[in-house]
This record gives structure tokens, sequence and C-alpha cells, in this order.
């Protein structure tokens, strides 16, 4: 085991972990969900897949070592109460009742 780096919390603390296939989610005491690990399917909320080309044709991706804030839903202000993970996709609940999807759901 590894202790997770939590500096990007800023001195929130986190109340609740979720984790898929190769990817963890943490959800802090203000509503704000963070995420690291592989972003194959887009399952970290950061917009992104993380690919990149090793060689022409070699794909890789960006593995995230430490926990990243999910900027799409801080920056609507959105406060999030639960989050669950599938194997490569989440889904979250927040105070108002919205639910938000992300990543691969057709499993």
């Amino acid at each position: 085991p590894l202790k997770v780096n939590l500096s990007a919390l800023k001195g929130s603390r986190v109340i609740k972990v979720a984790a898929g296939a190769d990817f963890s989610v943490l959800l802090a005491d203000d509503g704000v969900l963070y995420s690291f690990g592989l972003p194959q399917y887009g399952q970290l909320g950061h917009n992104t897949d993380g690919q990149y080309f090793v060689t022409a044709s070699k794909l890789s991706f960006n593995f995230e070592t430490a926990p990243r804030k999910i900027q799409n839903l801080a920056d609507q202000n959105v406060k999030i109460i639960d989050v669950q993970c599938g194997a490569n996709s989440c889904i979250a609940l927040s105070d108002d009742g919205k639910v938000y999807t992300w990543g691969w759901g057709a499993h």
C-alpha cells in the first residue's frame, strides 16, 4: 500500500472513497470530487482520456498518480453528496438531487 498525496485537497477532509478498475475517486467534505488513476475512458472526469503516442504505432496513457479536482463540477459550484464507480465510469449525486455521469458506461 502507498499513502495517497492529498495536497490537492487544500485542507478538506476525505469523507468517501470509490474505485473502479484502474482509478479512484475521493469525495471531500466540501462536496468537491477528486480523481486519479488511468484516464483511458474519461472516467477521471478531467475532459481527457490521457492518450499519447509513444511511437507511430504504440499508444499509451498518462496515468495520474495524485488526486486532481474534477474541475468541470467545481466550476459549476456543484456540491456532490455521493459518488459510485463502475469499472470505467462514475456516477455522482449532488446536494440538489441532480445526477452526473462520466466515463465509459457500457458495462
